[in-house]
């Protein structure tokens, strides 16, 4: 570690966090384009090159992402009625997560279909590009 380095407490950024879902949020709209370009690269002759040119960029270190992943997973305990304790940090990320899912519903207003809106012009449209294309 370089000797200026400090570490950041994931945790405790709950901007970071919030900045972090929202990217992961934002990820989950193109599951399909992922799969179609995983499929390639294995396909590709040197798929170790191929999978390193196609990684996405993502905009903070692993460690928000995990903690996110994790803050995600207690969401989905306290939907289905599991009972958890919580720790002030577990629940200050669950506000940073939600801040996200407000902010993710802003930028990616559901379609009439149910689908996300993935960018300016659907929602400039009114519906995502399915619709339109289906008439």
């Amino acid at each position: 570690m370089e000797k200026n380095a400090r570490l950041i407490a994931v945790e405790r950024d709950t901007e970071g966090i919030c900045l972090a879902a929202l990217e992961m949020l934002t990820e989950s709209l193109y599951v399909e384009e992922r799969r179609r370009t995983l499929r390639a690269i294995e396909q590709s002759a040197d798929p170790a090159a191929a999978l390193k040119a196609g990684a996405g960029d993502r905009k903070f270190a692993c460690g928000y992402y995990i903690w996110v992943a994790y803050l995600f997973s207690i969401e989905a305990r306290i939907q289905a009625g599991i009972p958890m304790e919580l720790t002030a940090t577990d629940a200050e990320g669950l506000l940073a997560l939600r801040e996200a899912r407000v902010r993710f519903d802003n930028e990616h207003p559901q379609c009439r279909c149910g689908r996300r809106m993935k960018n300016d012009l659907e929602k400039v449209q009114g519906m995502c590009t399915a619709c339109k294309d289906a008439g």
